[in-house]
């Protein structure tokens, strides 16, 4: 594994936050949207299985759970906790948890940005 001098790592960050139309980060936002899609799909399937079998269904899926998970999942598999700690202060006031009128698409929007962002670091780390 590559130790990477924190000065480059910090460049690395200031660089991916101020270029938001790099190819790489609109492919993870990307494969971020497809597997949201696919979540949707699955859970809409077991939902028709469950009514024709006469079961409860397990209701609908929940995109901004599904990703509050996995953005804080992958900020726990960053290498450096003050890493992720910045990533996490970066993106948490745009995503504004505690707003109840928040659009929910638009807190969908911040959390995928913020997920996109925090796949990028973990796959330049590894």
């Amino acid at each position: 594994m590559v130790n990477w001098p924190v000065e480059k790592v910090e460049t690395g960050i200031d660089y991916l936050i101020n270029s938001n139309a790099d190819p790489a980060l609109k492919a993870a936002k990307k494969r971020i949207t497809d597997v949201l899609a696919q979540e949707r799909e699955t859970i809409s399937a077991v939902n028709r299985q469950l009514q024709q079998s006469q079961s409860q269904p397990l209701g609908t899926f929940d995109d901004e759970a599904f990703l509050w998970k996995w953005w804080l999942d992958s900020l726990r598999k960053l290498e450096s906790e003050k890493h992720a700690e910045k990533i996490y202060n970066r993106f948490n006031p745009t995503i504004q948890a505690w707003k109840k009128e928040l659009n929910p698409e638009a807190r969908v929007a911040c959390l995928i940005n913020a997920l996109a962002f925090t796949s990028m670091v973990y796959d330049a780390q590894t």
